[in-house]
């Protein structure tokens, strides 16, 4: 069943930060800004009333993440120092608590820059930022915004996450960064899955990554798949334990309608024009007869809409009118 957004109650308390398989949530202590944005190039032209643009290449990146300074292992220093590092990146906005399945993610492949020593509120902190990595940012990873599918959680046994109703299909692809940060050993199978129904489901992409240690990956599907609906993480166990940490973005662009309604309208329009003769010697029971001026209306119009349970086929009966004037014997 799809689970239930909880509204705006996003605040920084709640927002957890995950770099290159390591949780720095406890470390972290502001960001400047989470860029998606296009370049814009000036296409005006002399005859242009106002002035043109056309998108370019996207801004991504996070800008102004700062961190208390943790020299221990697998933190903040540790990870950040000796600039640039290949780390990928995912803010989790958790709502009114933890972040949970559907809460809204910020995800990227990037290279972490710099690793500036600062002091902050009396504390030492290091800033950098995390700018799309060339080797892996493409248009695969197109969208950074997306949704968290398997929150930092502790598994023992095969889960199947909640799913995720986008209320409409995409028809560009999606990407998904998977983050185990903590393994006890074992193997696992991590999927990605879509249905039209929230009911049927198959399978969209399959990580390489078994969980057996502290590790990141990135999966990608082709810029033309088409991504229905609904949208879930499943976890298999083999053996041992791990916490992953799943999240997931569509790109580009989506249908217009949802999955579950993909039958367009029909619409038949019926003209009908009947060609009725009548004799001017025809007799009515018992012994009526018919005046040569009877008229009948020789065109009538039927216009029929049909919804998307009318087949396009269905026949339409028009009612024809007949003027008839009759004069009875006694």
């Amino acid at each position: 069943m799809a689970v239930t957004k909880s509204g705006k109650d996003k605040i920084l308390r709640y927002a957890r930060v995950f770099v290159g398989g390591y949780d720095l949530s406890g470390d972290a202590r502001t960001f400047s800004s989470l860029d998606n944005s296009l370049d814009q190039i000036d296409v005006s032209g002399w005859s242009n009333a106002i002035m043109q643009y056309s998108p370019s290449l996207r801004n991504v990146g996070v800008k102004g993440f700062q961190a208390i300074m943790n020299d221990a292992a697998g933190r903040s220093y540790a990870l950040l120092k000796d600039t640039p590092n290949a780390l990928p990146i995912a803010i989790l906005f958790g709502g009114g608590g933890e972040p949970a399945t559907g809460d809204p993610c910020y995800h990227l492949p990037t290279l972490s820059i710099g690793d500036n020593v600062n002091i902050s509120d009396g504390a030492a902190v290091v800033q950098a930022d995390f700018l799309a990595d060339p080797d892996t940012a493409t248009a695969l990873t197109d969208n950074p915004l997306g949704v968290v599918l398997h929150p930092k959680t502790w598994i023992i046994a095969t889960t199947t996450g909640g799913s995720v109703n986008y209320e409409r299909f995409s028809r560009s692809g999606a990407w998904a960064m998977l983050q185990v940060v903590t393994s006890g050993g074992g193997t696992w199978v991590f999927t990605i899955e879509h249905s039209s129904n929230d009911s049927d489901w198959s399978t969209l992409m399959t990580f390489t990554e078994i969980g057996d240690a502290i590790a990141t990956e990135i999966q990608t599907s082709p810029v033309t798949t088409v991504v229905k609906q609904y949208v879930r993480a499943v976890c298999t166990r083999t053996s041992g334990t791990c916490t992953p940490v799943i999240t997931f973005s569509r790109n580009g662009f989506f249908g217009a309608v949802s999955s579950a309604s993909l039958s367009p309208s029909a619409s038949v329009s019926v003209s009908v024009s009947p060609s009725v003769s009548i004799s001017p010697s025809a007799s009515l029971s018992p012994s009526a007869s018919v005046s040569p001026s009877a008229s009948v209306s020789p065109s009538a119009s039927v216009s029929v809409s049909a919804s998307p349970s009318v087949s396009p086929s269905a026949s339409v009966s028009p009612s024809s009118s007949e003027s008839v004037s009759a004069s009875p014997s006694s």
